[in-house]
């Protein structure tokens, strides 16, 4: 096997490491999760549940890809076919990590729903349209990922490949653009206040901001890093090396919006509600005003 083939199967175990660290995070997370918040709506706890099934299905097709690659090194298979074509399982891994990302991005758009007191309906348009249409073509390419093994044929995914990330890349650019600009919106009333309550929830808002950022920024560079490898060499491994670690980052990004709660509840000393818990200064200035006028 030469030095160029096994620097790009090479790609492909390294992947599979961090995905696999990542899995040992996430399962500690879930185990925190589900120790730290029982009283959360059962949706929730039945999300994370199936996240945790569905990266474990992912992990065991991974270390299938793995053995293939790496212990049997194509056994009876010639070098180009090695490099050149998907293993079976390596195929497969696609199915459950799209699900992982699908469940993710939904949770994410109705969290910016749900911010916005449903009152963006043009925005949620803009949301769900790229979304739903990009998942369409999502499912064509899982389609054609079972068909097409091998390269050349794999270029016939380029298309769906490119616009089922490419919109989905914009749908989640406008639901963290949103979320980042609607907790702005309401704790700038309060910036200019000085009490220390009041800072706290200001310290609180920016961190959510700084989160929501990085876990949208995150996840774009994993798609993108991905399209990019996918369309340029097609014929190596190493676009399947940066996509291992794509369903553990999401699943991740999940457990660690939720299970941030806990340390802005142990900051303010009780929870926290930032649409109903928070009272404004005009707010107080007007309520002040009628007990005095009265």
């Amino acid at each position: 096997m030469s030095a160029a083939s096994n620097a790009a199967l090479g790609s492909t175990l390294f992947g599979g490491m961090i995905a696999s660290a990542m899995y040992g995070l996430l399962i500690c997370q879930t185990a925190w999760y589900y120790r730290a918040f029982p009283k959360d709506p059962a949706y929730l706890k039945i999300l994370i549940g199936v996240l945790c099934v569905s990266e474990t299905i992912g992990l065991v097709l991974d270390y299938r890809s793995v053995w293939y690659y790496f212990i049997q090194r194509g056994i009876g298979v010639d070098i180009t076919t090695l490099i050149s074509c998907n293993y079976w399982a390596a195929a497969a891994f696609f199915i459950p990590t799209e699900f992982t990302c699908f469940l993710t991005e939904l949770l994410f758009i109705r969290r910016m729903w749900s911010l916005s007191n449903q009152r963006y309906f043009k925005i949620g348009f803009v949301v769900l349209a790229p979304f739903f249409v990009g998942w369409g073509f999502t499912i064509n390419f899982l389609q054609n990922m079972q068909r097409h093994y091998c390269f050349p044929q794999r270029k016939a995914n380029n298309f769906s490949l490119l616009m089922s990330f490419g919109l989905r890349i914009v749908s989640s650019g406008v639901v963290t653009g949103t979320m980042c600009f609607l907790l702005y919106q309401q704790a700038s009333p309060l910036i200019t206040s000085r009490m220390i309550q009041t800072q706290r929830v200001v310290s609180i808002v920016k961190s959510l901001v700084i989160g929501s950022l990085s876990t949208g920024l995150l996840m774009w560079l994993t798609s993108i890093a991905f399209m990019i490898t996918y369309v340029v060499i097609p014929d190596s491994p190493i676009p399947f090396g940066i996509y291992n670690t794509r369903g553990s980052f999401f699943a991740n990004a999940v457990l660690v919006s939720l299970n941030d709660r806990r340390r802005y509840r142990r900051i303010l000393s009780e929870s926290i509600v930032l649409q109903n818990s928070v009272v404004f200064p005009s707010t107080l200035d007007s309520s002040r005003i009628n007990r005095t006028t009265e």
